[in-house]
Parts: structure tokens; C-alpha cells; sequence
């Protein structure tokens, strides 16, 4: 936890009757009448009475509504540092650290009051140990397609994303983690963070164009089977035809009228042989596939800082195959 400087009630104190009674408007405002500066000084001190009650009761949302009225009134270093250690406390470090470099932004003159002064050194002490609690998500991104850029987004927002990967500082808590590219599926995860850690997330990306390593040897030998099955039952129509033509015309003298059984076993016998070949071809390619894919593992994801990495590929042994009608025919050892 960020270690904080014993500056509340009493410090508030010297903010109230010191900055806002005693010392003028701020170097940096246009000056306004007097009875105007004066009704904005104590506004400002009551906003900021009311939001110290509302931190030391750990009401650090209204606190911090408090204090931005009372800045919004009059501008005072200690308001910010109010803010800056209510956002923490709250677990909002990055808002924290942007409240604690405002504090340290106002350039105090030999003058400035002794609260200005030690709300800085206060600040300048806290920033250092708020700054190693803020968590980093750090993103690798493998599976980038070649010439393509990959889009990173947290929470809604867009990264800056190189060709590795990208990181991010963050609040603690979960995050919701976006990747995408062309031609990828996109890559979706929540990534849940703790205070002074990194948490790198491998993220390995999936081409969505399909070929046919992708596609399930099961359904290419199915399909493989459909082929098959077309060019036997139309192998059978085509020689029920010729059986037909054979009957009506004995001596393979045949009349015009028969013409149209002779072109029906034609094309069925063309439609048989290309199904036969089709078909043969990705029965063939399907038992292959089933017999290699099992050895494949597909790519993962991590959230683990450690690399994951996948085992050996075990090869197919060869095979030799060879389709003919109605039949397939598969050799080699599995």
C-alpha cells in the first residue's frame, strides 16, 4: 500500500485558514472582485471540510466529488493530493497518478504557503510507491498473417500494438482483451490482474480460410463415400440401360426410337465414372486425414508467464491408396 504523510485534519487546517483566508486567488487565475474571491475561498473551504469527513468515514467516491468541487472554486495543490489518495484507495491507480503529477505541476513560489510545499513533498513520496503497485498486461501475438497488422483492444479502447504484441499499464482488477487481424478469428479473453504484477497473455491467432488440412477427415471421407455411392448407382442405371438396349436390339441394330436409351446410358455411365473418381479421391484423402489429424494439436492460448510450448508432431506413416468402382483400397501401418 502507498505510504502516506500525516497530512489530514491538520493540514486541511492550514489549507482552510491559510490558502483561502490569507493568501490571494491563484497566480494563474484572472482576478475578480473582491467580494467574488472571497465567497469563492469559502466555498472552497467548505467543500473541502466536507470532503475530508468523507475520507477519514472511507467514503472515498464522495470525497474525491468534494475535493473537485473545492478545486473548482479555488485551486489548491491539496485538493489533488486529497484526490490523488482517495482514487487509490479506491484501486483507480492510473486516475491516482495522473492526481498526484497534478499536485506536483504547480510551480510553488519562496512564498507559497507551508501546505502547497508539503502537499508536494507528500505527493512526490506517494507517487514513488503508487507507482509500483500499477499492474501491466502485457500481450504476445503469434499467427499475425504475413503483411498484416493486428488490433489490439482493452477494455473497448485501442492499443498501440507492434509486430510482436503490445502492453498496457492498468488498474488491478479484469480486464476484457480483443485481438484481431485479417483473415484471423478474433481472439477474445478476460484477463484478470493484480496490483505489481504482469501478466502477459500469449495470444495465438487462427486462420479462418479453410483448406483441407483444416477440414475434419470424417467429412471428407463422408463426403468421399457420397461420390462413391452416386457413381455405383448410376454405374447400375447405365448398365440396366445397355441390358435394356441390348434386348431391343438384337444383332446392335437399333431403330430411332431406342436413340434416347442409348443417350441415357451414356451419360449415366459418364456421371458414374466421375463419381467413382471423385468420390475415390476424397475417400482417399479422408483416411489420411483421420489418420494424421489426431496427431495434430491445435494452437492455445495462455494467460500463464511462462511459455507453453506443443509437442512433437508425430508423422503419419505413408500410406498408399487406391480408389476403383465401388471400392477403396488403403496400405500402410498406423
Amino acid at each position: 500500500m502507498t505510504k502516506e504523510r500525516p497530512l489530514t485534519r491538520g493540514l486541511l487546517a492550514a489549507v482552510t485558514v491559510l490558502a483561502l483566508v490569507l493568501v490571494g486567488p491563484p497566480a494563474t487565475a484572472a482576478p475578480g472582485p473582491p467580494g467574488e474571491d472571497r465567497q469563492a475561498r469559502e466555498t472552497a473551504r467548505t467543500f473541502g471540510q466536507r470532503g475530508v469527513e468523507r475520507f477519514e468515514a472511507g467514503d472515498y467516491a464522495a470525497a474525491i466529488e468534494m475535493f473537485k468541487q473545492a478545486e473548482e472554486n479555488f485551486h489548491a495543490p491539496t485538493h489533488w493530493l486529497f484526490i490523488a489518495r482517495a482514487e487509490s484507495k479506491l484501486g483507480k491507480l492510473l486516475s491516482a497518478e495522473r492526481s498526484y503529477k497534478r499536485v506536483l505541476e504547480d510551480e510553488l513560489g519562496k512564498d507559497a504557503p507551508k501546505a502547497f510545499t508539503s502537499a508536494q513533498e507528500a505527493a512526490r513520496d506517494e507517487l514513488s510507491s503508487l507507482k509500483a503497485r500499477i499492474p501491466e498486461i502485457s500481450v504476445d501475438i503469434r499467427g499475425v498473417p504475413e503483411g498484416a497488422t493486428a488490433e489490439v483492444f482493452l477494455d473497448g479502447d485501442r492499443l498501440e500494438a507492434g509486430p510482436r504484441g503490445s502492453r498496457a499499464h492498468v488498474d488491478p482488477g479484469t480486464h476484457h482483451l480483443r485481438v484481431t487481424a485479417p483473415t484471423v478469428a478474433p481472439f477474445e479473453r478476460e484477463v484478470e490482474v493484480t496490483e505489481g504484477k504482469n501478466q502477459q497473455v500469449l495470444v495465438e491467432l487462427q486462420s479462418t480460410r479453410t483448406s483441407l488440412g483444416k477440414v475434419p477427415g470424417a467429412v471428407v471421407l463422408g463426403l468421399g463415400a457420397v461420390g462413391l455411392g452416386i457413381g455405383t448407382v448410376t454405374g447400375a442405371m447405365s448398365l440396366s440401360r445397355v441390358s435394356e438396349l441390348d434386348r431391343l436390339c438384337p444383332d446392335r441394330q437399333c431403330s430411332p426410337a431406342e436413340q434416347p436409351i442409348g443417350d441415357d446410358a451414356r451419360t449415366l455411365g459418364t456421371v458414374s465414372t466421375v463419381g467413382f473418381v471423385v468420390g475415390g479421391v476424397l475417400a482417399a484423402a479422408g483416411v489420411t486425414l483421420l489418420v494424421i489429424q489426431p496427431f495434430d494439436q491445435p494452437p492455445t492460448s495462455t494467460t500463464s508467464t511462462t511459455s507453453t510450448t506443443s509437442p512433437p508432431r508425430r508423422r503419419g506413416t505413408p500410406l498408399s491408396v487406391a480408389a476403383g468402382p465401388g471400392s477403396i483400397l488403403v496400405r500402410g501401418s498406423f
